[in-house]
């Protein structure tokens, strides 16, 4: 969950940078099936006109096609930002899709669950399964795996399978015991090429997610299943997978907390169900406006409080009947 970073003068409205936010957005849903066919329709993203564009078809790039961008520099990545729909689909879901940096839709709500940006990619997840978008909103690898993490440094983690290693005989009667549980990680490339592994490792005490590449250097535990858990020290990889010297940095700095124009702000939960309505939330620009308002905002706001923070596209305005 979000480490919340700063209170604006509500005890509602809190703020996080991107690197503290770790959400993702949509729930355990479920979606068209066809994953070689066309799977979201995506508004004109050239410029940067609050206007509603012409609608554009995407259509399905071949895994094979390495993303522009990809393990370069994230100057241009995070120009779209997650978000989930206000109003469920007719199976009663509420998808997630993408804005741009001035709060207009450019590609529509149509996957299960949504990461933010990174290399100029994004996870999204199509039927119970992970897989990666470009920002036109065109997939690019094809989903298949049961968790991701984002892009860095040119590469992403993949978790294949997880399972629970049983404690060994306690030492004496009435001592508790513990399962540990390892992970099947590997990491792909921005073509969905598997570079490193996939192995079993041992995650820190806590984490159950597969580690991530930062200034090139990865966390790796290799699980030794004959000498059993514990039995390995951790060491770092580079993104070939050989291992390195050196500090892993797990954080991004302060001087990229704000490099993406906009910060996510979350007012209040509609529901404590996954599958319920998305939290009310809004994205802030440096300016103090607001480019993005979920439609609940009117009722815990008020319309004036609403005209005088928005400043989005006037047709996806919270004040606009749905």
């Amino acid at each position: 969950m979000a480490e919340w970073s700063k209170n604006l003068g509500s005890s509602n409205e809190m703020v996080a940078s991107w690197s503290q936010l770790g959400f993702v957005f949509g729930g355990v849903t479920t979606r068209a099936r066809s994953v070689g066919r066309r799977l979201v329709t995506v508004l004109s993203i050239a410029g940067c006109s609050t206007a509603p564009g012409p609608i554009v078809q995407p259509t399905t790039r071949s895994t094979a096609t390495s993303a522009a961008g990809c393990g370069e520099t994230q100057q241009s990545a995070m120009k779209r930002f997650p978000i989930r729909a206000d109003n469920s689909d007719a199976r009663g879901k509420y998808l997630a899709g993408f804005i741009d940096e001035n709060g207009r839709i450019v590609i529509a709500p149509a996957f299960e669950v949504a990461k933010p940006f990174s290399e100029e990619l994004a996870a999204v997840k199509i039927d119970g399964k992970w897989g990666f978008i470009d920002e036109a909103g065109e997939l690019v690898i094809a989903p298949a795996w049961e968790e991701v993490g984002s892009f860095a440094d040119g590469r992403a983690s993949v978790l294949l399978g997880r399972k629970a290693i049983p404690p060994t005989p306690p030492a004496f009667e009435g001592q508790e015991t513990s399962y540990t549980t390892v992970l099947r990680c590997g990491f792909i490339d921005c073509a969905g090429a598997m570079q490193i592994g996939p192995a079993w490792i041992e995650p820190p005490v806590g984490v159950d997610e597969c580690p991530a590449f930062r200034n090139g250097r990865a966390r790796w535990t290799p699980f030794d299943e004959k000498l059993g858990p514990g039995s390995t020290q951790p060491y770092l990889i580079d993104v070939s997978g050989a291992r390195v010297s050196g500090k892993a940095l797990t954080r991004p700095g302060d001087a990229e907390k704000r490099v993406h124009g906009l910060l996510y702000v979350h007012f209040y939960a509609r529901t404590i169900s996954g599958d319920g309505p998305p939290p009310v939330m809004g994205y802030k620009n440096l300016a103090g406006k607001y480019v993005y308002l979920s439609q609940g905002i009117v009722e815990q706001k008020g319309e004036a409080w609403v005209r005088e923070h928005y400043a989005g596209p006037a047709n996806q305005s919270p004040l606009k009947k749905p």
